[in-house]
């Protein structure tokens, strides 16, 4: 129901603005019939007027849509809104006498014009505007808080998926199997260098176990556990796998969203392996630009198309990460994958990033 809302809220914006607007007009014209008799010019004066006061709420929505996303003191809100209502309500009734003119002639909107008659009949328009007004902040708070509803079930639905890929990486047969082939190797020919497998594995599983209920991260913890992974990888492929960094100290300390760059790490190893002139080189950079956290993977080899988004995990673990940040940074983020003659890039771009910063220490 949430996500149908979401997508439609538009649409039940002016069903609801029809549906309104066409009711009180009936409504208001079944009230002057019930006691007076059928005339044709007052009856086209009301439905005038309604149509009118439909077309003054439409720049009203926009009016009222901005100050509800605004960073304007609650206060202050209540104040604008306040003082649009009575702005619009006078521009109603301009419009409308000047819509009347035809109808009713010259001499009566100069007699409407009146001090006293402008005064009975601003709050003959004030009331519907006023509630008007009132349903709109009610019906687009109810409908906010079913989208929020919405984004925290998919979040957490999401971020279930990600524990699940995670879990993969801890007992995935084949990283394990490979990882204890290369340390039984190692025991013989290279003991510190079979102790030191050992470790980065250790520290790598810790790290997965510990931050698996985890939906942010500082930077810094994800690059900690990419570099145990990558230093088991090295220890593995030896001089095939290449690894460079360039992180941005600043960079480090912004959340990212836990086990975010780590499948895109274990792809460009896995499909790297397979289609790259060797040694295999994977760049890994962080940086941050006006108020931008910029992200990228980079390896030597071509892009691995899967046959199916389960043939080898990469589709699954890549629409995961587009699915968690869609959720965590609507509109604010971009992925990007561009495929290269002789490498792979992934790139993730996270807009506002100080203002995320900012509400996750907060």
């Amino acid at each position: 129901m949430s996500l149908r809302i979401d997508k439609n809220q538009n649409k039940l914006y002016w069903t609801f603005q029809f549906a309104g607007w066409t009711g009180y007009s009936i409504l208001g014209i079944l009230i002057f019939l019930k006691g007076n008799e059928f005339n044709p010019t007052v009856i086209a004066g009301l439905t005038l007027t309604n149509i009118s006061g439909f077309i003054i709420t439409i720049p009203a929505r926009y009016l009222y849509r901005a100050i509800i996303g605004s960073k304007i003191p609650i206060f202050k809100q209540v104040v604008i809104i306040g003082c649009s209502i009575v702005l619009f309500v006078v521009v109603w009734f301009s419009v409308d006498v000047f819509l009347s003119i035809p109808l009713n002639g010259l001499d009566w909107a100069k007699n409407i014009f009146t001090f006293q008659k402008f005064v009975m009949e601003f709050f003959w328009y004030l009331f519907p505007l006023t509630l008007w007004s009132a349903l709109y902040f009610m019906i687009k708070l109810w409908l906010d808080s079913e989208i929020k509803n919405q984004k925290l079930e998919q979040a957490e639905a999401l971020a279930k998926e990600a524990q699940l890929l995670m879990l993969q990486y801890q007992l995935n047969p084949h990283f394990l199997f490979n990882s204890l082939n290369s340390i039984r190797a190692l025991i013989d020919e290279n003991k510190k260098n079979a102790q030191e497998m050992i470790t980065e594995l250790a520290r790598f599983l810790q790290y997965s176990l510990k931050q698996k209920n985890a939906t942010n991260v500082p930077l810094k913890d994800e690059l900690r556990a990419i570099r145990h992974y990558l230093l088991i990888e090295k220890i593995r492929f030896e001089e095939k796998l290449q690894v460079n960094y360039a992180i941005q100290p600043l960079a480090e300390e912004y959340p990212v969203l836990s086990f975010l760059l780590l499948p895109l790490v274990e792809n460009a190893v896995k499909h790297g392996m397979k289609n790259s002139s060797l040694p295999l080189k994977i760049r890994i950079t962080a940086r941050v630009e006006k108020d931008i956290l910029m992200l990228e993977v980079r390896n030597s080899g071509t892009w691995i198309t899967p046959v199916s988004p389960n043939s080898d995990g990469t589709g699954t673990g890549l629409a995961n990460i587009k699915s968690r940040l869609e959720n965590a940074f609507p509109g604010n983020y971009d992925f990007k994958i561009t495929r290269g003659a002789s490498e792979t890039s992934v790139q993730i771009h996270v807009f506002q990033a100080l203002e995320l910063k900012t509400n996750a220490t907060a």
